[in-house]
C-alpha cells in the first residue's frame, strides 16, 4: 500500500509555479464557487507494460493532491522523444468525448475505500475528457453525469508535455455529505507512430495490461 504522505517530493513540494497554475483550475470567489489552494502535491511516477515497452519515452510521471474540499488535482509530466508518438492536437472546442482510449490518454481510476465500485476518467492531449462509473470489475459501466465540463490544461514542448486537471468532489466520490478514503490508480496509453500501444501504470497486475484491476489500485488518500 502506498499513501500520499510517504510519496511527498521535496522539489515539486516547493514548486510555486505549478500550485499556481492547478489552482487556477478552479473556479475563484469572484465566479460565484469557493477558491481552493493547494499547498502540497506528491509524486509517482509510471512504468511501461514489459509487454508493451516505448523507449522513446524516458519519463511519465504525476503529480497530485487532494484540495481542502475533497476534489482531486492531478498533473501528468511525459519527457522524451515525442515525434515518435502520435499525440492529439488542442481541441479549441474541447468536450466530453468517448473512446479516447484508443489513442495517447491519461487516465485515472478512483474508487471509495472498501468499495467495488468506481470511476474512470480519460483525459486526451486534445483537451477532451469522459468520465465513467462502474459497478463493479468491468461491470455496470455507465457515462457518469457531471453538473460541468473539466477544465484540461494543457503545455507542450520538443521533449515534453505535461497535461493538468482538477476533479471536483462530486466527481471523484458518490458521498456528497463528508469525505471518504480514496483508492487511486494512475495510468497512461501511448500511441506510436508505427501503430502500436504502450501501457504505462503506477502498478501493473499479472498477465496482460489491464487499468481495471484491484491490484493497480495502490494508492490511498485520506478524503
Amino acid at each position: 500500500m502506498l499513501s500520499h504522505q510517504s510519496l511527498i517530493s521535496p522539489k515539486i513540494g516547493c514548486s510555486t509555479q505549478l500550485l499556481a497554475w492547478l489552482s487556477a483550475l478552479v473556479p475563484s470567489p469572484g465566479r460565484g464557487a469557493a477558491h481552493v489552494t493547494i499547498t502540497r502535491m506528491s509524486v509517482v511516477y509510471l512504468s511501461s507494460h514489459p509487454e508493451t515497452p516505448c523507449p522513446a519515452v524516458s519519463l511519465i510521471e504525476v503529480h497530485y493532491a487532494l484540495t481542502a474540499t475533497g476534489g482531486l488535482s492531478l498533473s501528468y509530466r511525459l519527457a522524451g522523444k515525442l515525434d515518435q508518438l502520435i499525440i492529439p492536437e488542442v481541441n479549441p472546442l474541447s468536450s466530453r468525448r468517448d473512446e479516447l482510449w484508443r489513442h495517447t490518454c491519461l487516465e485515472a481510476f478512483i474508487a471509495s475505500a472498501g468499495e467495488t465500485a468506481y470511476r474512470e476518467f480519460n483525459f486526451s492531449p486534445s483537451g477532451d475528457w469522459a468520465v465513467y462509473a462502474f459497478d463493479g470489475y468491468r461491470s455496470g459501466m455507465a457515462v457518469h453525469g457531471m453538473a460541468g465540463a473539466l477544465e484540461v490544461g494543457i503545455k507542450r514542448e520538443a521533449r515534453e508535455f505535461q497535461l493538468d486537471v482538477m476533479l471536483p468532489p462530486g466527481a471523484i466520490s458518490a458521498s456528497t455529505t463528508k469525505k471518504v478514503p480514496l483508492r487511486l490508480a494512475l495510468s497512461v496509453v501511448l500511441e506510436m507512430t508505427h501503430g502500436a500501444h504502450s501501457y504505462w501504470a503506477l502498478r501493473h497486475p499479472l498477465g496482460k495490461p489491464d487499468f481495471h484491476h484491484a491490484d493497480g489500485f495502490v494508492l490511498h488518500l485520506a478524503g
